[in-house]
């Protein structure tokens, strides 16, 4: 091979893999197809965005008396399920109706007025901002899903990747939590901010699956305290019957 067509052998061979690498690392940076499953952070489902579904999976959760139970106050083409309030890891049996898309925290937090007027207007930890105005609100709870450590989920046998990104503050909402409701927050009229990390799936096809994540969080100031959701989703995905109204499997989304 002589200089020239040497020099120009090398000079192809490194601009095509600059251009592997570009293609390769370009879609990882763009997110693309990361997790085709989910939908986008950027997305609007069913009309509303990340953020104003987790405020409403937070009105739908604190209008319970336990979270085992998914079929309880749902409607809609988008369904919610829980994780725990930490403790020993739950399993837990659900049907969800096909078409549905089901959002859920890996792991979240909110903080509410009456939790802060409790605690001497305070955040449970040490907080940027305390008070009970919607920015302290936030604070709080932003300031707990700061000390997130770990986070995993699993459908299907398959890992979600790069679930930092999934992060997501709730616009200030207000909600009439159930006396007893699981995450001790006091009943009646409140209002509160949520932050955390959540996921959309995308509807499943029919029959079963299996769902499981993991969020833990670190606090020190707490006494070394760690706190840890564990929880895992066996799920039948049921057809629609003939007689079912299916627009809910031709809904469109956007993403």
């Amino acid at each position: 091979m002589n200089v020239l067509v040497q020099k120009s052998w090398r000079t192809t061979a490194v601009l095509a893999i600059a251009m592997f690498m570009f293609v390769t690392t370009g879609a990882s940076a763009h997110g693309t197809n990361e997790n085709p499953g989910v939908f986008p952070l950027n997305a609007h489902i069913h009309g509303l965005t990340y953020n104003e579904w987790s405020a409403r999976w937070w009105q739908w959760a604190l209008s319970l008396h336990n979270l085992d139970d998914c079929t309880v106050n749902q409607s809609g083409k988008l369904w919610f399920l829980a994780g725990t309030t930490g403790g020993p890891a739950v399993t837990r049996q659900c049907s969800i109706p096909a078409g549905k898309a089901f959002m859920f925290p890996i792991i979240n937090a909110e903080w509410s007025r009456l939790e802060a007027e409790a605690n001497h207007n305070r955040c449970i930890v040490p907080a940027p901002i305390n008070g009970i105005s919607d920015a302290a609100l936030g604070s709080c709870a932003s300031t707990q899903i700061d000390h997130t450590t770990d986070l995993q989920v699993n459908v299907d046998g398959q890992d979600l990747v790069d679930l930092r990104k999934y992060r997501v503050l709730s616009p200030p909402f207000n909600f009439n939590a159930v006396a007893g409701n699981p995450s001790g927050v006091p009943s009646g009229p409140n209002r509160a901010v949520s932050d955390g990390y959540w996921i959309i799936l995308k509807p499943l096809s029919p029959g079963m699956h299996t769902l499981h994540f993991i969020g833990k969080a670190f606090f020190p100031e707490l006494g070394d305290f760690t706190f840890v959701t564990d929880t895992t989703y066996k799920l039948n995905i049921v057809s629609h019957s003939p007689l079912c109204n299916l627009t809910d499997l031709s809904a469109s989304t956007e993403g």
